[in-house]
């Protein structure tokens, strides 16, 4: 096998074009890859055979049996891994007494990376004087900060007789100290008529992410044979998630019988669909029309009309003048409500597979709403719940 190191703007269908293999071998060799977790440098294994179309750069690429890896000692290697200092994999030889979690928590990584790094089969049998070659993930980048919105530009009004910067400010949904403010006026009671002020539009607020509710973990009796990482692995989580919530002081001291929770994915939201604007109706001005009337036919305000046509004056429309109407963007259709589950008897020969496919269901679904252990250990009227 060889060793490859994730690069901005990897995906693994672009490494397997690159070393002229596929997706599903891959996987296949890195059963513990984690698609949604993929950082920059982690390493994967890639086939020996495996030839890129160019030679690859020295810290890209490394030989997994490679005899001059650096001489550890006490357990771990020196600062500068491998041949350059740049590399994120360092070397580590098995203490008497050392287990992976407790590898994983020395050196900041996962027991899923290692076992995936190192090819390992059963995660509980490793035995001292073993190499170990362990990933160790550079510091978590910092969060992409939310987009600023854009400030609207001022728009152009020009004083009409009788006006009062209150009710201008009311008008176009502001306040009198922001005009004030963006024109420098001196005296807010002395405005003249003719005179053109610079009006300030809200900025745009951008829609909030909703933050998805964690979901309560469900519950896993221990079998005989169990193994933390083969239940992390069953129920698509980790060994150190599982030991964080049930507080367990050895991963590797479980017994059949015993409860654990297990924590369960957080789903992520769907985003809100943003509504597409439809485009402005034309409509010409007919003898008698005021842009009130114009606004409540069609169903929008006399602000958005001034807006979108840039009318200086309101009140100064004439027949024959062609408007941009603006339209009411559609609203998106609600989420539809979950419907409730529904309750059946288990009958005589039923299995689990046999009523998730009779109602349009799966087996995973009916296990996690009703909690059951053994998928396979079901009664003849037993009450389950159908999602």
């Amino acid at each position: 096998m060889k060793i490859y190191f994730f690069k901005p703007g990897d995906t693994l269908y672009k490494i397997a074009q690159r070393f002229h293999t596929t997706v599903e071998e891959l996987l296949t060799i890195n059963r513990n890859l984690d698609l949604d977790h993929i950082l920059t440098y982690q390493p994967i294994m890639v086939p020996q055979y495996a030839t890129t179309r160019k030679a690859a750069p020295e810290e890209v690429i490394k030989d997994y049996d490679n005899p001059q890896l650096p001489q550890p000692e006490y357990g771990f290697s020196q600062d500068s891994d491998w041949e350059n200092t740049r590399s994120p994999i360092r070397v580590y030889i098995v203490q008497p007494g050392d287990t992976l979690f407790a590898i994983a928590q020395r050196f900041g990584t996962t027991v899923n990376a290692i076992v995936t790094l190192n090819n390992i089969q059963n995660p509980d049998q490793i035995t001292p004087g073993q190499r170990l070659l362990i990933f160790t993930p550079g510091p978590t980048p910092a969060p992409t900060p939310a987009p600023t919105p854009t400030p609207r530009p001022p728009r152009t009004y020009v004083v009409q007789p009788g006006d009062t910067l209150f009710a201008i400010a009311r008008r176009f949904g502001t306040t009198v100290e922001a005009i004030v403010e963006l024109n420098n006026i001196a005296d807010p009671d002395d405005i003249a008529p003719g005179q053109a002020l610079l009006i300030p539009q809200p900025t745009p607020t951008p829609s909030p992410t909703p933050t998805p509710t964690p979901r309560p973990p469900r519950t896993y009796v221990v079998q005989p044979g169990d193994t933390l990482f083969a239940i992390a692995r069953r129920f698509g989580t980790t060994v150190e998630a599982i030991v964080e919530l049930n507080n367990i002081a050895d991963p590797d001291d479980i017994a059949p019988g015993q409860r654990l929770l297990i924590p369960q994915p957080t789903p992520t939201p769907s985003p809100t669909p943003t509504p597409t604007p439809r485009p402005p109706r034309t409509y010409v001005v007919q003898p008698g029309d005021t842009l009130f009337a114009i606004a409540r036919r069609f169903g929008t305000t006399v602000e958005a009309i001034v807006e979108l046509n840039n009318i200086a004056d309101p009140d100064d429309i004439a027949p024959g003048q062609r408007l941009l109407i603006p339209r009411p963007t559609p609203t998106p259709s609600p989420t539809p409500t979950p419907r409730p589950p529904r309750t059946y008897v288990v009958q005589p020969g039923d299995t689990l597979f046999a009523i998730a496919r009779r109602f349009g269901t799966t087996v995973e679904a009916i296990v996690e709403l009703n909690n059951i252990a053994d998928p396979d250990d079901i009664a003849p009227g037993e009450r389950i719940l159908i999602p």
